[in-house]
């Protein structure tokens, strides 16, 4: 586990650096390209010469070198089709299943980096939150939507650079036929126009919160309404039946983080001084990301699937935290929090007893 560490103790003194001299633009320009080169060059190695590290891994493998048989797609996968496509491509020229992980690390990894330069004020930061979770559970192991949530943030890019909705809009359906989940996005124009009143925000989110203490069951109650012999139900039916996929989340550590978070940049938004729309597409989505976590709390695998495009705004978000503190002393108080905070979500990542032993990491080379 020792290589996640030294890579998160890398991002967390690139961290400190780059907060310290915030001020020093002819510092700073220099600093940032080379965070940026050195973070992307650490990632795109660490993920592209794995070999079999991580839950999913090898149901990727056997998924890849499945698509080399003929027909493979219409008689045995629900994989989502322009993802089974991308496979398809690579084993098409009888690419080996390493050469088809290293090349969507590639393009995963630099797509998350060009994102991340648009939307933070501080690139190691957003990174240092991203390693936590993004990464390491999807662009490292989950691919698949981590490929669909890179390209709905850069629908996101597009919508506030005023491209047309139909551009965007296609982004997002290229997301959508990658991983499903991704379908919430087109509501994109929607989160970045509408400002929600902190009271309505407070309001559901407690709503929310006694619904899993008294344990309502949402999903439970929509097939109690529209029966079980529908394409929802057909669509679930596997993770109903499964125990690992079908229990309740409950609200944990990371559930009450993100709370709190969501409470400072509402807290500290005239602090920003940011562009309203992505204000609003960050809060909205970061609101609407809890909402999800609680109304299918008794549903693992939607409680966490649905909301994680959205959850993942945090990467943005947490950095500007740093801007709304006042003075260099502040700024690195807040910044040390911050890596803290990451540390924890590192720690738990690495610790939980069913993943300790998928993420000892080897290379593809043995």
């Amino acid at each position: 586990m020792g290589i996640y560490y030294v890579a998160w103790g890398i991002v967390s003194i690139l961290s400190l650096i780059e907060v310290s001299i915030f001020q020093k633009k002819n510092h700073r320009a220099l600093l940032y390209v080379g965070i940026i080169w050195l973070l992307w060059t650490i990632f795109v190695l660490l993920t592209g010469f794995k070999g079999n590290v991580g839950t999913d891994y090898k149901a990727y493998q056997r998924l890849y070198e499945a698509t080399f048989g003929v027909g493979y797609y219409l008689t045995a996968t629900s994989v989502e089709p322009l993802f089974w496509f991308w496979m398809k491509l690579f084993s098409y020229f009888s690419f080996s299943f390493p050469i088809f992980w290293l090349v969507t690390a590639l393009f995963n990894i630099s797509l998350k980096i060009y994102i991340i330069r648009f939307f933070s004020p501080f690139v190691s930061i957003s990174i240092l939150i991203y390693i936590v979770g993004l990464f390491f559970e999807r662009d490292f192991d989950g691919i698949r939507q981590g490929l669909s949530i890179g390209l709905c943030y850069w629908a996101c890019i597009l919508y506030l650079k005023r491209k047309k909705a139909v551009v965007y809009n296609t982004v997002i359906a290229g997301a959508v036929l990658i991983h499903y989940t991704s379908i919430l996005f087109f509501c994109l124009p929607l989160l970045a126009k509408i400002h929600i009143k902190k009271e309505i925000i407070y309001s559901f989110l407690l709503l929310g919160l006694l619904g899993v203490v008294y344990g309502f069951d949402f999903l439970s109650a929509v097939f109690d309404v529209i029966g079980t012999d529908n394409f929802l139900y057909g669509k679930l039916y596997s993770y109903l039946e499964s125990d690992v996929y079908s229990q309740s989340v409950g609200v944990n550590l990371g559930f009450i983080f993100r709370i709190v978070i969501l409470f400072l940049f509402m807290k500290y938004e005239a602090a920003m001084n940011m562009d309203r729309r992505m204000y609003n597409l960050l809060k909205n989505g970061f609101f609407l990301s809890l909402c999800f976590s609680l109304l299918f709390n008794h549903f693992e695998v939607l409680s966490h699937r649905l909301a994680y495009g959205f959850r993942e705004f945090q990467i943005f978000i947490i950095p500007y935290l740093i801007i709304a503190a006042k003075g260099r002393g502040n700024k690195l108080f807040v910044t040390s929090l911050i890596i803290l905070y990451s540390f924890v979500l590192l720690t738990r990542l690495l610790s939980t007893p069913h993943l300790v032993e998928s993420y000892i990491y080897k290379t593809v080379f043995g």
